[in-house]
């Protein structure tokens, strides 16, 4: 499985990733401020940005890279906890975080997949 490589825009969040819980104006110039992104299923990601004036940064995207699955309960760790969830959806179809490998099924796939990050945590 390839982790999705996500970007976020500054000049229109809701298009490539989503800047949550920020208030218009918040920022503050010339200043370092901590960027988490947290995707369903994935742990958070952090990126450090000096905002300035204009497009932030340069090209007006901030690169978060490739993403760790398995972090199915989003507590920022891939452990027992993970796995558990998974088992609790055991052959369920459709759209859930323990469906890993985004195949619409709960299976040995996805428990791969978690094993292949167990005890991983997010760098915050």
């Amino acid at each position: 499985m390839v982790a999705p490589n996500v970007t976020n825009s500054f000049s229109s969040p809701s298009s490539l990733g989503e800047v949550i819980n920020l208030a218009l104006g918040t920022f503050s110039y010339g200043v370092s401020h901590d960027l988490v992104l947290r995707v369903p299923g994935y742990l958070a990601k952090k990126q450090t940005q000096i905002i300035s004036a204009g497009a932030n940064p340069s090209s007006g995207l901030t690169d978060y890279g490739d993403l760790t699955p398995g972090d199915v309960n989003q507590d920022d760790v891939i452990n027992t906890v993970d796995l558990s969830q998974v088992f609790n959806f055991w052959n369920a179809t459709g759209a859930t975080t323990a469906d890993l490998n985004g195949d619409s099924k709960v299976n040995t796939f996805d428990v791969g997949i978690l094993y292949a990050y167990f005890n991983q945590t997010a760098a915050l």
